[in-house]
């Protein structure tokens, strides 16, 4: 009887912050990809057994490898004039979380409508957040900032904004849209949105 009585009083969904930490989990999973410096267990198999009876050598067969790298992530903080203070302490607040959970190599690129901050967040670089001096105010404009998470090569980039600018256009990795909860938004032409806590 009481197990029921505290499932009913179980919350209605899933906390914005366990959403956010099984996507970033996703993205920088590491996948085994195909590579040429491996053989395959089977072209080692068969190549043996050719040269036991003495038939001829098969083709060469790639196999499979981990990769070597560390994941990367890329972090947009968005600090443009529709920013208040107060959201721009949680988005930094985020951003540390992101650094310090992944253990991915981390990349902020704090932007309006062009990107103005660029420092890499690894251990602990994160430390200093609240204390950068960024520019605020101005418009905001996604291309600069996709444009230039691109060029890092991420697993994934999440970007911290209320989605209030022109896209542009798609970036080769995947998107994820944080946006404060109180915030009204359409869903962006590409990517994924998560509502992030209420302020």
């Amino acid at each position: 009887r009481l197990g029921a009585i505290l499932a009913d009083m179980a919350p209605p969904s899933t906390p914005w912050e366990v959403h956010l930490r099984g996507l970033l989990a996703r993205a920088l999973i590491d996948r085994p990809r195909r590579s040429h410096r491996r053989p395959a267990a089977r072209w080692a198999a068969m190549l043996s057994e050719a040269q036991t009876r003495g038939g001829p050598e098969p083709a060469y067969q790639p196999g499979q490898a981990r990769q070597s790298d560390r994941p990367r992530i890329v972090i947009g903080l968005d600090t443009s004039s529709s920013i208040d203070p107060l959201t721009l302490s949680l988005f930094l607040a985020e951003t540390e979380g992101i650094t310090r959970r992944t253990g991915a190599e981390a990349h902020l690129l704090a932007f309006d409508s062009e990107v103005h901050e660029t420092r890499r967040l690894d251990a602990g670089g994160w430390g200093g957040l609240h204390e950068m001096r960024l520019r605020t105010g101005g418009g905001t404009d996604f291309a600069p900032v996709l444009a230039e998470a691109g060029r890092l090569s991420p697993s994934i980039s999440v970007v911290l904004t209320d989605l209030d600018a022109p896209f542009g256009p798609p970036p080769t990795c995947p998107v994820l849209w944080a946006v404060p909860g109180r915030h009204p938004v359409d869903d962006p032409p590409f990517g994924r949105v998560l509502r992030i806590g209420d302020v």
